[in-house]
């Protein structure tokens, strides 16, 4: 099997059987496709199993957490891997060149312009095609596709409204961009991308937003993740939500602004949480975030 990819492409002999993984949501995928693997890295460097991979892996053995960034290859290469999936990464071409030398590796698809920006149904297509389980792939996309559209129209409150989304810690303020996975499944909910978020793309999956740049946050639905490394909100931000223009929200129908959230919840919204976890999670965080929407309409609309 041969995978073509951003590097070139890869030849791949027989069915791999110790696959190591380290692009966000490659891990997940991959156990979404029936393909659990001897080790993958958690995007955002938790040191346990997300809840929604223990439940995707019901009994089967759990992969070993690695790093996700600056791979230590030492430790890869002494797990004997027969495929190394990095698709949904930095996509560095010495790292993956360093990494294929220590077992056949795929990068991400051709053409891949943003980093850790592979829509998810390429990313596992691709994963699919190299570990010979394409029927699968296919049927993990369109149950994914279709968990998507009808959680679309179990919130009609989303169509339309204009989200800006990110990360807001003691020291910094990023809004993702729109090759970001976690905005793409926002706007296949319903919601709209922020104009002027957009227009400071850079190539990257977010963009950060300096103190004069905040008014350009403002929109219907500003969700924020706020960071801390216990998965809870960050006590330095609790108190001091993302500053906004407050003359822009002035007359304005502007709902949920500067809300926090714990960095969890942007995990949550990544392609490969609700690959794995089906429609329990979320739906669960859908719910949560339509009662918000419907309240902060309904304030706006009397004035409370």
């Amino acid at each position: 099997m041969t995978v073509d990819h951003l590097f070139g492409s890869t030849t791949i002999k027989t069915r791999p059987q110790r696959v190591v993984t380290l692009g966000g949501g490659d891990m997940e995928a991959s156990i979404a496709l029936g393909v659990v693997p001897v080790a993958g890295a958690d995007w955002f460097g938790n040191p346990n199993l997300r809840g929604w991979v223990k439940s995707a892996l019901g009994d089967r053995p759990a992969p070993k957490l690695i790093a996700a960034s600056e791979p230590k290859y030492e430790e890869i290469a002494a797990l004997k891997p027969d495929l190394i999936v990095y698709v949904n990464t930095i996509n560095d071409k010495l790292e993956y060149e360093t990494l294929n030398a220590i077992a056949p590796t795929i990068a991400a698809p051709a053409g891949t312009e943003n980093v850790y920006g592979v829509p998810w149904q390429d990313q596992v297509r691709e994963i699919a095609k190299a570990t010979g389980t394409t029927t699968a792939g296919e049927q993990v996309v369109r149950d994914t596709e279709k968990l998507v559209t009808d959680a679309a129209k179990a919130n009609p409150e989303f169509a339309g409204k204009v989200i800006t989304a990110g990360v807001y810690s003691a020291n910094s303020l990023n809004a993702w961009l729109p090759s970001d996975p976690r905005i793409r499944l926002l706007t296949s909910l319903g919601f709209k991308t922020n104009p002027q978020i957009d227009a400071m793309e850079n190539g990257d999956f977010s963009v950060k937003i300096s103190p004069e740049l905040t008014p350009k946050l403002n929109a219907d639905v500003i969700f924020m993740a706020a960071l801390d490394s216990s998965g809870k909100l960050d006590p330095a931000v609790v108190n001091d939500p993302p500053p906004t223009d407050p003359d822009a929200q002035e007359g304005a129908d502007r709902q949920g602004l500067g809300q926090l959230h714990p960095s969890g919840h942007d995990r949550c919204l990544s392609a490969e949480s609700w690959t794995t976890a089906g429609f329990w999670r979320l739906s669960s965080r859908l719910d949560k975030g339509a009662r918000a929407v419907r309240h902060d309409s309904a304030a706006s609309r009397t004035g409370g």
